[in-house]
């Protein structure tokens, strides 16, 4: 048994022995049939002991929501300062390219180690483009997956960019990122990442010449996120246990949307006390994930004003802003 369990049966066998002895109960159950007031009594030192040891819930889930509204406005905020360290980034490689002649390799993934909101590299956050982050929370409202689970390796991870505008998405492969291109433009920043691609490649196959040598296979892209080629390493080296692992693992993921679902439905309840359209959809499933989703970025939209205040403070007064203080 718990300790909780134990302590919460504890203090509901103290409280019905005060409410037992208790003359104002006995008054107040005087109009009452006798065979009823033991499990009536019962059930009120259960509820007594069980806000005792874990509080209201209905004020537990107030508290929740709004930690979880509160810890995504600041991966929104920490999102506006990726798109700018991106920004920077590209025009990195460009000046390399320029300069050097070459493609010079600039790990922006693990280089920032600190928290990006403390990165003093990087303009401070200003009042439009929080406007801004709201706009594009609302306006997309329900359709952003994932949105608060990003980390600063998926932001900066250039080759990955690059594949994406490549393969003909005409997007980067972040929403938000796409959100402000189009928007106030600078794609030009990423037209560069075509040619240098286009040069690496060219500079990697070898001049004409009359005696012509054996053609270089050309070296291809490896993800760091997709299980192929990890699968087909583990196989090259007969690790049996590890691919099992990633193909499995590999399944799990691709079947995972029950659990999002899970906690899709769980936030709803959480949220009783509001109004809740459901959003219309023909799969019962996905019409309450929708529903989840659009209700958490609008929330989460009204309450970064609340968060910027608070990162204006933290940067005036020299604070740090670690991601474990977001709850």
């Amino acid at each position: 048994m718990s300790d909780k369990k134990a302590q919460k049966q504890e203090l509901q066998k103290q409280y019905l022995e005060e409410l037992q002895k208790d003359p104002r109960v006995q008054s107040f159950m005087e109009p009452y049939k006798k065979r009823d007031i033991t499990g009536f009594l019962k059930h009120y030192a259960k509820e007594k002991a069980q806000i005792k040891i874990n509080g209201n819930h209905t004020e537990n889930d107030q508290k929740f929501l709004m930690k979880t509204w509160i810890a995504n406005g600041w991966q929104c905020l920490r999102e506006i300062q990726n798109k700018k360290l991106f920004d920077q980034q590209c025009q990195k490689h460009i000046d390399y390219l320029d300069r050097y002649k070459e493609l010079g390799y600039l790990d922006f993934t693990s280089q920032w180690g600190k928290e990006i909101l403390d990165n003093n590299s990087i303009p401070d956050i200003t009042q439009k483009e929080v406007e801004d982050y709201i706009d594009f929370l609302e306006s997309r409202a329900g359709t952003l997956y994932f949105k608060f689970y990003r980390n600063i390796k998926s932001y900066q991870d250039y080759d990955y960019v690059i594949e994406s505008v490549l393969k003909g998405k005409e997007n980067t492969g972040i929403a938000y990122y796409d959100y402000i291109y189009e928007k106030y433009g600078g794609v030009e920043l990423l037209k560069p990442l075509q040619t240098i691609k286009k040069e690496r490649n060219i500079a990697e196959t070898p001049p004409e010449t009359d005696t012509k040598p054996p053609e270089k296979p050309v070296k291809r892209y490896v993800s760091t996120y997709t299980y192929d080629e990890r699968i087909k390493l583990a196989e090259h080296l007969e690790e049996r246990n590890m691919a099992h692992f990633l193909k499995d693992l590999e399944k799990f993921e691709k079947e995972r949307y029950d659990l999002e679902l899970e906690f899709a439905i769980d936030y709803l309840i959480q949220c009783h006390q509001d109004d809740v359209p459901i959003t219309e959809h023909h799969n019962w499933q996905k019409a309450f994930y929708h529903t989840y989703l659009k209700h958490r970025d609008l929330k989460t939209a009204e309450h970064l004003p609340s968060v910027y205040q608070m990162y204006l403070i933290k940067k005036q007064t020299g604070i740090s802003i670690r991601e474990e203080d977001d709850f």
